[in-house]
């Protein structure tokens, strides 16, 4: 197999999303503080585990950036490759501002970080939901019925999320567990556009 830059941006991407699920395992068996039925995973991001949090969504974002630049190299083009840009730079971002704790104020970090998160939700889906479409018409793409049906799954857990940020008796119950869903999805799917990255 031909080390192409698709190749190795692939490789950097999965590299990425491996170290994200290694900094979300730690922080899940060690942040006993957050509740994962109720609390969002941007509450590891406040106190001593902020660092690990950090870290996650960093990778996330570089390697999504990654699968951007390799499909564009291989000339997969149209808005699939702003959103998911727009997801990936969301990502970045969002490790900068601090997500507000219930029992805390409001303040202008949190504002920042919700709607960054918010970017990240929609940007997601709509990216997933047009990649594995766009590869299905383009020769080579082997991966594109999977992309297809984790960027189902993306859509489906983006609009869950959005419906239990919405409504506050959901929110307080089981938004954490429903985002979790969603980074699953998310990430299984950035797992596979980047091992598509580096089959063409």
């Amino acid at each position: 197999m031909e080390l192409t830059l698709s190749a190795i941006l692939g490789v950097l991407a999965l590299l990425s999303v491996i170290g994200a699920v290694v900094c979300l395992v730690h922080l899940h068996r060690t942040a006993s503080d957050v509740d994962p039925l109720s609390g969002a995973v941007s509450y590891y991001g406040v106190g001593p585990h902020a660092r690990w949090y950090r870290a996650q969504v960093t990778l996330v974002g570089f390697g999504s950036l990654c699968v951007v630049w390799g499909l564009w190299g291989e000339s997969v083009g149209g808005t699939v490759l702003v959103w998911l840009a727009v997801f990936g730079v969301s990502r970045l971002c969002i490790a900068w501002f601090p997500a507000d704790l219930p029992e805390r104020g409001r303040t202008r970090d949190g504002l920042v970080h919700n709607l960054l998160a918010a970017a990240a939700f929609a940007s997601s889906a709509i990216a997933a939901s047009d990649l594995g479409r766009v590869l299905r018409d383009t020769p080579g793409w082997d991966l594109s019925g999977p992309l297809a049906a984790l960027g189902t799954a993306v859509v489906v857990t983006a609009i869950a999320l959005g419906v239990t940020w919405l409504v506050p008796r959901l929110h307080r119950s089981v938004f954490g567990l429903v985002e979790r869903f969603w980074y699953v999805a998310v990430l299984a799917w950035l797992s596979v556009a980047s091992v598509a990255l580096v089959m063409v």
